[in-house]
């Protein structure tokens, strides 16, 4: 049954302009004069990606992006992750340089709206997920044997079910492969770092007189660390930035002014040089000094050296952790992937797959540091370790015995490690063949993976242990050698004392996804346009995770993480779909062809009601070189198990750095524009109403940029709603010379609108409501318990925000519109009398007209089309142009990617915010092939050609988007592919 058989695969038409929509080297779909497929392929039905119905034709009614196996192998670093994300549907997902990235894995994330709302295919069926979220590790799929990936745009949910609201990427592997190959590839930085080996063997074969074929590929990666400290750009960040010295915080029981003038006395100071509720450090001498004395105020008696970690910034000392975190984890990776077909008789054919990938990753960031992260350690006054001088000013306080808080770098236990070991498997078996009654196919498979991901810290400490240590009569001498003295030298805390306090904790994460689908398709009868096509089935799926938390975490004694009970749940849904093409009209005058296509599913989730979504399209060509199409829909997404039973899940707020001509950091802050301004007296009183000690908060500073906390799942979470509108034009060249005959052009328009969205309460929102940072001013009072400000707790000592919150909601909308342009050109260069080579233009564009979020119902609705800020940014206008020259077995591409400049993100919400923009963004590479042997392929590629560095985006040094500018600077692949 090879010949006629249905393909259970994705393609798009050239018609469509999806040939390389941007890239070089993609292969028309026919090269025949009259613009149809001829000889064999004639005979096939194609299953068009977003469409359950086979076609004989390549059209489609919804906007696709094609690219292809050569474009993917030219791109950037030459990998699947930077090949995709060069395209301008895409933005900000999980990645290899998302510093927040601790395991190595990499999404996608269509038109800005979330991994989540981003349905990845393989050969049209679901891929294990490698998160509880449903995200997918795109890094799984077997690379080497990709023919094309199709990405389409706008909602498909009709198609494929749940989470296909932004669209679908659908990669499409080969079939039948028979030979055998081996593929070598070699990335480099020209600054060093983060490069990479990837070997990949293909070995395929058929049996049974031609009725089987089998197919192997095993693949090896292997990724070298970059530290921040390697780029320039990256080099200075103060987030979390916490020296290493003891720092006493006594704001909250400040000693007397007299006596904090006679202990600086001694050091030279002058009477009243230091106030006394400032912070106060201790050198490693056992003397006192102040590394963050307030506005205006000279740092007194430091006798440490400053270095790259420890710097000066204005006024204060700070810690440049930025400086020890990775840019790009270590990681080696190993998987394999084996196909078989069989044809058990001439009308049913089976097929087996199997899918496996195993891989580990070390993540690197600063040492662990005491009163930040949510610890609150404090050393009672009885400590044997604490210094003359600072005995001194306790001893003043209003409260002389009272335990003080403090903050302290652990140097000693070393950068902090997160490594992760995470294997995933998906086995997919099925039998398709023909009906029996005229055209009709039917198609049936199951499926069944599991994810596993087994993380653990090194380099952290047990708050528990830590506080008995700090309590001890004898500063812990009996429990480990010499006790834990916190106030000398870092290098005099013996090692018995660190491992006493030294942690590693463990956790584990499973999730399985199981499938069964059946359908049945073909003609039903004839229309006026040709035969009325019909697609019928349905689908069983269910989806399970479980998460083991570590003890320690759990109970509250690692700092920074989870202080949840391990959680698991699980959810299946049984669907049922169907889908018609009705051929209205064809091959009259102005309706050459003229279609539409219904489409409707309907979903029944465990405990939760049944939902509708459906679709609805026109395919419209009144000549054959112009096609107008548009569609509507409306799409579901169910809430994930992360979403419905996540105890809870770390989140974070990047508040920036402080400054007097902008709105970011924490508005309590001296140094902040609010306690400056003309409201500095409204927000003293309001600060102190928070928690901001009175007797600290004319000298309350928070060093910190980014703000860390929890958020938990919500079992009463109802389904997302999304509406979907496309319309485009699609032209192709009516002539016949060889200088127009190649030119296409594609014109889009897609409007998607969200409601009900499910998200995390944006802590963002919450924070600009509590401080009246917004435009509505939410909180006209200044009304310390207004219901934004509950979810930045403070210490009652310090006044520090320590442990921020969050929960899954059905919160506001979100909407997304603009125009997507694409562009295709083959010149062949002897009809200029050149030379027979082929000179192709191709270029991809997107114009965002709006990108809206209403936080939650009721609260104003904030357009973010032309702003930005870390991690994301959404520029108006997007596009990647390439032009190609192919000359027989040499081909060489020379690529430039643009993003428009963009305004601070935090002018959305306030238009008098200083806070800067960045400009233009051009980004070039270089790449060529060349097919030395008939079986030997070498290619070479130069990814940030002129190098090009990042842009900062707001006031935070370091912090950028880190997928559309280039953070890794000029880098070099080689590759070399031999055939056997």
């Amino acid at each position: 049954m090879k010949k006629g058989r249905v393909l259970n695969l994705s393609l798009c038409a050239s018609s469509l302009l999806a040939l390389s929509c941007g890239f070089s080297g993609v292969a028309y779909a026919q090269d025949t004069d009259g613009g149809e497929v001829v000889g064999e392929a004639a005979a096939e039905t194609i299953l068009v990606t977003g469409s359950r119905i086979a076609r004989r034709d390549y059209s489609a009614v919804s906007p696709i992006v094609t690219v292809d196996a050569g474009t993917i192998e030219q791109a950037g670093q030459g990998t699947i992750e930077f090949g995709l994300n060069m395209l301008p549907q895409m933005m900000t997902g999980t990645g290899s340089t998302d510093v927040q990235n601790r395991t190595g894995r990499s999404s996608l994330n269509l038109r800005g709206l979330g991994e989540a709302r981003s349905l990845v295919l393989l050969d049209g069926r679901r891929i294990q997920p490698a998160t509880p979220g449903g995200a997918v590790d795109i890094t799984t799929i077997p690379s080497a044997i990709i023919q094309s990936v199709e990405v389409i745009t706008g909602g498909a949910s009709a198609a494929y079910g749940s989470d296909a609201m932004a669209g679908v990427v659908n990669f499409r592997l080969m079939d039948n492969y028979s030979g055998l190959m081996a593929e070598a590839k070699y990335n480099f930085t020209e600054d060093g770092g983060g490069g990479y080996k990837d070997l990949t063997l293909v070995g395929g074969d058929n049996f049974a007189d031609g009725r089987g074929n089998a197919m192997l590929v095993l693949s090896y990666m292997d990724r070298n660390q970059l530290k921040r400290s390697q780029r320039e750009f990256f080099r200075i960040s103060t987030t979390n930035a916490r020296i290493k010295y003891m720092i006493a915080n006594l704001g909250g029981n400040p000693p007397s002014q007299g006596a904090v003038d006679s202990v600086f006395g001694q050091y030279g100071a002058n009477p009243g040089s230091v106030r006394n509720n400032v912070p106060i450090g201790v050198n490693d001498d056992l003397t006192l000094f102040t590394p963050n004395p307030g506005s205006g105020r000279e740092i007194i008696n430091f006798r440490g050296q400053f270095d790259e970690i420890v710097r000066l910034d204005g006024n204060r000392i700070i810690n440049n952790q930025g400086y020890l975190y990775d840019l790009i984890s270590p990681l080696e990776r190993f998987s394999a992937f084996g196909r078989v077909t069989y044809d058990i008789t001439d009308n049913i054919e089976w097929f087996g797959q199997a899918m496996f990938s195993t891989f580990e990753t070390l993540n690197e960031v600063p040492p662990q540091t005491i009163g930040t992260a949510g610890t609150s350690n404090t050393i009672p006054v009885t400590n044997p370790f604490i210094p003359a001088d600072l005995r001194t000013l306790l001893a003043s306080r209003n409260n002389p015995n009272a335990a003080f808080p403090v903050t302290y770098g652990f140097e000693q236990l070393g950068n902090q490690i997160s490594g992760a070991d995470t294997t995933s498997y998906q086995i997919v078996t099925g039998l398709q063949g023909p009906l029996g009654i005229g055209d009709w196919v039917w198609n049936a498979y199951g499926s069944h993976g599991k994810t596993t991901e087994a993380t653990y810290q090194k380099g952290v400490f047990n708050v528990r242990r830590l506080q008995q240590l700090l309590d001890a009569p004898d500063g812990g001498a009996s429990i480990c050698d010499g006790g834990l003295d916190l106030f000398g030298p870092h290098s005099e805390v013996s090692s018995e004392c660190i491992d006493y306090i030294a942690a590693e904790p463990h956790w584990f994460l499973g999730i399985e996804q199981t499938n069964a689908e059946a359908t049945i398709s073909g003609s039903l009868f004839k229309a006026p346009g040709g035969d009325v096509q019909f697609a019928l089935g349905t689908n069983w799926r269910r989806e399970a995770y479980s998460e083991l938390n570590d003890d320690q975490a759990v109970a509250g004694e690692i700092p920074g993480s989870t202080v949840a009970p391990s959680s698991s749940g699980s959810r299946s849904v049984v669907e049922g779909f169907a889908e018609l093409l009705v051929p209205i009209l064809s091959d009259v005058p102005f309706f050459h062809k003229l279609e539409t296509t219904l489409g409707y599913r309907y979903s029944d989730y465990e405990n939760a009601p049944g939902v509708s979504s459906y679709t609805a399209s026109v395919n419209w060509q009144p000549v054959d070189f112009v096609t107008l199409r548009g569609g509507y829909s409306r799409s579901i997404r169910a809430p994930t198990l992360e979403d419905l039973f996540a105890s809870e899940f770390a989140v974070s707020l990047n508040l920036g750095t402080p400054s007097a001509s902008s709105t970011q950091g924490d508005p309590c802050d001296v140094r902040s524009s609010f306690r400056m301004g003309a409201n500095e007296a409204i927000y003293r009183n309001f600060c102190i109403g928070l928690g901001v000690p009175a007797a600290a908060v004319d000298a309350y500073t928070l060093d910190r940029q980014t703000l860390y906390g929890s958020a938990s799942g919500n079992p009463d979470l109802r389904n997302e709603k999304a509406k979907s509108i496309t319309a485009g034009i699609i032209l192709e060249s009516p002539f016949s010379s060889p200088v127009l005959s190649g030119l296409r052009l594609s014109v889009d328009y897609f409007d998607i609108k969200i409601t009900e969205a499910i998200g995390e309460l944006p802590l963002d929102a919450a924070f600009a409501r509590c401080f009246n940072i917004d435009a509505a001013r939410s909180n006209p009072e200044y009304d310390p318990n207004n219901v934004n400000c509950t979810f930045f707790p403070r210490d009652p000592d310090t006044g520090l925000i320590r442990r921020i919150s969050s929960r899954i909601l059905n919160l506001g909308e979100m909407q997304t519109r603009g125009v997507d342009v694409q562009l295709d050109w083959r010149l062949p260069l002897d009809a200029f009398g050149l030379g027979s080579g082929i000179l192709s233009l191709h270029s991809v564009g997107t114009y965002l007209d709006k990108f809206a979020i209403q936080a939650l119902p009721g609260t104003p609705t904030l357009q973010f089309a032309g702003f930005g800020g870390r991690p994301i940014i959404y520029p108006k206008i997007k596009a990647l142009t390439s032009l190609s020259y192919q000359q027989g077995p040499f081909e060489t591409t020379f690529r430039w990617r643009f993003a428009q400049g963009v305004e601070d993100e935090s002018k959305v919400a306030n238009p008098n915010s200083t806070a800067p923009g960045v400009g233009d963004y051009h980004y070039f590479d270089w790449s060529a092939r060349w097919d030395v042997l008939e079986n030997t392929r070498l290619s070479f590629i130069v990814s940030n050609l002129f190098n090009k560095q990042p842009y900062q985006l707001g006031t935070s040094a370091g912090a950028t988007d880190q997928v559309t500018y280039d953070v890794i600077g000029r880098n070099f692949t080689i590759g070399i592919s031999q055939k056997f």
